[in-house]
């Protein structure tokens, strides 16, 4: 649908989380700092392909959902490639045709930290309540 010259990668979802084990997997007062980590080797090679194709780019676009999981990965994006949020090329669009994708990529947006907050609160409760309750 792009043409030639673009470089299309892939996430395939969160590439970062909080891990499973360890003091950095609680969330506790008094600062409730999250900490996150590239957990797996799957992982890591997708953002190690992600560092790649950015190093050699001109410019990045990261098309996530357009929803606040979307938005908390479009986060992540931009800790591991070292892009401000504020100066990412962030695209979404609701349906994949070429007309759709070409008006995203004409209008860029920053990442919205608002919907990375409302993600990371959900992430925060999920791990704070559910995760210590549902054992």
């Amino acid at each position: 649908m792009l043409g030639d010259g673009w470089n299309v990668k892939a996430t395939l979802g969160h590439i970062r989380d909080l891990p499973l084990t360890g003091e950095a997997a609680y969330i506790r007062p008094p600062d409730f700092a999250m900490r996150y980590e590239i957990l797996d080797t799957k992982h890591k090679e997708i953002v190690s392909g992600l560092r790649a194709a950015a190093s050699s780019a001109d410019t990045v676009f990261i098309a996530t959902d357009p929803d606040r999981e979307g938005e908390g990965i479009a986060w992540h994006v931009c800790q591991v490639l070292k892009i401000k949020p504020g100066e990412a090329k962030r695209v979404s669009y609701q349906e994949v045709t070429e007309s759709a994708i070409r008006k995203a990529l004409a209008k860029p947006r920053p990442v919205n930290m608002r919907l990375v907050a409302a993600q990371e609160a959900r992430r925060a409760l999920d791990r704070m309540v559910g995760w210590e309750v549902s054992p």
